[in-house]
């Protein structure tokens, strides 16, 4: 502690803008703070989350004004984009999760911090998930809206779940077929989910396009434009026995007068009440740029990026080149180069509008869309000096390097990228904001015997919004269902047990 004191000395010593000084602003107090409270005091994680993390932080001899101005500390709110209801001017994230987090990403991981993947999540990730669910028996019924989760008379145990059928299939059967191919290099290919459904399976189709278009909604919105087809209802005992509660904290908790489709479980149990009354959730927005020329050839030197901490509200980018070959076929007249995801969080209030306001999904893209413009000219000149142009507003962005095969003009370049506001409460990110760890639930303490619950707002032992998260979830409801044994990396990390 003496040792981190002089070194906390020796930095203050230092320009008030140089790195090391912003870095040692974050990481002294941090480690002084881990110290004390779990090596000393032998806290908790759970146990600290009372506290807001940059207070903890002050708490254990960090300046407050260089915490406000540090861009490390930054870099772990945005890594984990925990702000309040989305406003990048309210960080909010519970000590104990944060310092957690912190740790294990930063002391404990076997080989590398990050990792790239080749091509998308879904192909990389959820589409073997589905492949394995398929071979082991699993049935999937696609194109089903939970309604409503109903209870046994006594309120102990799920009774129905009744589901809304969205469409019916063009061959009057149930086996939709979700995944396309993608053929690659050496006769090898990669199966993929598109970017809509496809819609040769779906009856009506066109009737479902025309609803869907006329407010940019999808069969997957809030604010869908198409009505469902029909209703089903899932009994207990003759459809299910144990069913898993796994959708996202957003799909069911109330943001306006309208019913939720747990409305009967918040009523029946104040602990599952509790957790989606003080748990709040975050918007994103985010960009996908697929440009003609590579990083070089925009003016970026230092390597392949993954920066954070950037100007708000698009603090984060990745370049994703690597994806490139499962896109586009190598040797490819006029391919891109590289390819860049943007995102951050999002103030707004658009997530609360109930179901009625069709005009949600519009305005949500274009508000989006504009705000991805406006960012773009205002400061991607200074990663990519190459992209720029001069004009009479001064410099702006060259938006000709942007891909476009149909040879837009202008900011029309930026319509035929990928621009997504994730406004609906199903997109939406579960927050761990101070105090609101002791209002989550474990996978089995739902208040019905027959209902767990899995995601990333569950209380897994790593309570923050993350794929880790949602993984260790799914385990432990498989393990509470099935009474198997199981192991589960990290649950107990910080909080009083082997882990």
């Amino acid at each position: 502690m003496t040792l981190l004191r002089l070194i906390e000395a020796a930095a203050a010593t230092l320009p008030s803008n140089h790195v090391a000084r912003d870095l040692l602003a974050f990481v002294l107090p941090f480690t002084i703070g881990v110290i004390a409270d779990f090596g000393i005091e032998k806290r908790t994680a759970d146990s600290l989350d009372e506290l807001e993390f940059t207070d903890w932080l002050i708490r254990h001899g960090g300046d407050a004004a260089a915490l406000k101005q540090s861009c490390s500390l930054r870099t772990c709110y945005d890594t984990f984009m925990q702000y309040k209801d989305g406003d990048y001017r309210q960080p909010n994230w519970g000590a104990g999760v944060a310092a957690q987090s912190c740790v294990r990403m930063f002391a404990t991981c076997r080989e590398s911090v990050m990792w790239n993947m080749e091509a998308g999540m879904g192909e990389v990730i959820i589409a073997p998930v589905y492949q394995t669910l398929l071979q082991n028996g699993v049935k999937v019924k696609f194109f089903r809206r939970v309604e409503d989760i109903g209870l046994s008379d006594d309120r102990a145990l799920v009774e129905t779940v009744r589901l809304a059928r969205q469409v019916d299939l063009a061959d009057g059967g149930d086996d939709y077929q979700p995944l396309i191919t993608v053929p690659l290099e050496d006769k090898k290919f990669l199966l993929a989910w598109p970017l809509e459904p496809l819609w040769d399976q779906i009856k009506d189709a066109d009737k479902v396009q025309a609803a869907l278009a006329t407010n940019n909604s999808s069969l997957e919105s809030h604010w869908c434009a198409w009505e469902p087809v029909g209703t089903e209802t899932l009994q207990r005992g003759r459809d299910f026995d144990v069913a898993v509660l796994g959708i996202s904290m957003g799909g069911f908790k109330a943001m306006n007068d309208q019913p939720t489709l747990a409305a009967e479980l918040q009523a029946a149990s104040p602990a599952f009440n509790a957790m989606t009354s003080n748990i709040g959730i975050i918007p994103t927005l985010s960009m996908q740029l697929w440009c003609g020329p590579d990083l070089q050839g925009l003016g970026w030197e230092p390597g392949q990026p993954a920066a954070v901490a950037g100007p708000e509200p698009w603090s984060i980018w990745a370049e994703m080149g690597q994806t490139l070959p499962y896109e586009f076929r190598p040797g490819e007249t006029g391919a891109p180069k590289s390819v860049h995801y943007i995102c951050g969080v999002w103030q707004t209030g658009l997530v609360a509008r109930p179901t009625t306001d069709l005009a949600v999904p519009k305005e949500a893209l274009d508000n989006v869309t504009n705000s991805a413009a406006e960012w773009l000219d205002a400061y991607m000149g200074n990663f990519w000096p190459k992209a720029t142009v001069s004009g009479q507003g001064g410099v702006g962005f060259n938006w000709n390097v942007l891909y476009d095969p149909w040879n837009g003009t202008g900011r029309e370049r930026l319509s035929h990228q990928i621009i997504r506001a994730n406004v609906d409460p199903t997109e939406t990110l579960p927050g761990s904001a101070a105090g609101s760890t002791q209002y989550r639930l474990r996978t089995d303490a739902s208040g019905f015997y027959n209902l767990f619950l899995a995601g990333c707002w569950v209380r897994t032992g790593f309570n923050t919004s993350c794929i880790e998260a949602t993984v260790m979830s799914g385990m432990q409801a498989a393990r509470a269902i099935s009474g198997t044994p199981l192991f589960i990396s990290g649950e107990n990390f910080l909080n009083g047990a082997p882990s």
